[in-house]
């Protein structure tokens, strides 16, 4: 009896643990943007929960050459297909980086980098977005026209010095300053469920439109990626790569 009692004591066990793990994978779900060497140009994990989103966004273009290698939109779309959601607590300026960067001429940037008290940082969230990818949402810098400022950049190069950087880069009066670092979004998206997840992710330098693959943290399987571009999409997806890797060429070449 003793025995049976404790072989049903740990099933039940074990299905508790199992439930516990299954609920804890839908939570989060990633997606990167690789390059044709695998190495991670950026990546999104999102966290849903009931009516709840949370978004952080990383770009990971080391030594950036342009302005063209900053992260300006993230475009998402969801497996129930929400297309409408606001900013938690009203507005995006409790959107947080762990770094403002103004990017001196000769590729320094200035020390104190961190976000001052109510720094604006220039992100908007679109609703009811659909070019090609199906209905869904975009978390974007340039929703409003025009260039920068508070594009998302990668980390410096060597000596901690924007090295490969040009002049919309460094010195900019229009681009600068940029973000760096790890960048956080909580949106309230009606409707949203703890067993719902994105189901596509698309990442934007300026008009480079570069579709994100789905992993999750915990080394599993994920959903099925939904949303197949359209023709037009797939034609800003390659050229994107294209202007991204002529970057990369330029940024190994040797200088003299």
């Amino acid at each position: 009896m003793g025995i049976r009692v404790l072989a049903r004591s740990v099933l039940l066990g074990v299905a508790v643990l199992l439930s516990t793990v299954s609920t804890v994978q839908a939570a989060v779900i990633s997606y990167t943007l690789l390059d044709a060497s695998n190495n991670v140009l950026a990546r999104a994990n999102f966290s849903t929960s009931t009516n709840r989103l949370d978004v952080q966004l990383q770009n990971f273009i080391a030594n950036p050459a342009s302005f063209n290698q900053a992260l300006t939109d993230l475009e998402f779309t969801f497996s129930l297909n929400q297309s409408n959601g606001q900013p938690f607590s009203g507005a995006l300026s409790t959107t947080n980086a762990q770094h403002v960067r103004t990017i001196l001429g000769d590729g320094s940037f200035n020390v104190a980098d961190s976000p001052p008290p109510g720094y604006n940082f220039g992100w908007s969230l679109q609703n009811g977005v659909n070019d090609g990818l199906g209905v869904g949402m975009r978390l974007c810098v340039l929703c409003a026209g025009g260039t920068g400022p508070n594009a998302l950049l990668g980390e410096p190069g060597a000596f901690n010095l924007y090295s490969n950087a040009d002049g919309t880069i460094k010195g900019s009066a229009t681009d600068n300053p940029f973000l760096a670092g790890l960048m956080s979004f909580t949106l309230d998206v009606p409707g949203l469920t703890h067993d719902a997840y994105v189901d596509s992710a698309f990442f934007s330098f300026q008009t480079a439109v570069l579709q994100g693959h789905c992993y999750n943290n915990l080394d599993v399987s994920c959903q099925p990626e939904r949303r197949i571009p359209e023709p037009s999409t797939l034609t800003l997806m390659a050229a994107g790569l294209i202007g991204l890797a002529v970057f990369a060429c330029r940024a190994r070449r040797p200088t003299t």
